[in-house]
């Protein structure tokens, strides 16, 4: 347990890390949200046509390896983004990825 423990310790900042280090240009980080010791969220805006860039940028996270491991199960959370237009042509993105941790009782 202690070994979980440590190990969802810093889960919060590498998420964050995963989502700095790819986040491109285009995209616009409204919202992060770590919940439940393994679940980030992520959500915001780009401009019309910027679709490919957020296709990308969910691949690239959802693809981090930490300590030789990946950091998130490709097989939880969102299988990919969701996109749809918003107000004045803005796209609005978001998605879900799991930790791959193992669960803390």
């Amino acid at each position: 347990m202690l070994t979980d423990r440590q190990a969802l310790k810093f889960a919060a900042l590498d998420s964050w890390k995963a989502v700095a280090d790819n986040l491109p240009d285009a995209l616009t980080l409204e919202g992060f949200n770590f919940s439940d010791g393994r679940r980030m969220s992520l959500n915001g805006n780009a401009p019309s046509g910027s679709d490919k860039e957020a296709l990308s940028f969910f691949e690239q996270v959802r693809k981090v390896v930490k300590d030789g491991q990946p950091l998130f199960d490709v097989n939880s959370g969102d299988a990919s983004p969701r996109l749809t237009a918003g107000p004045g042509g803005q796209l609005t993105w978001g998605f879900t990825l799991e930790l791959k941790r193992a669960e803390v009782p």
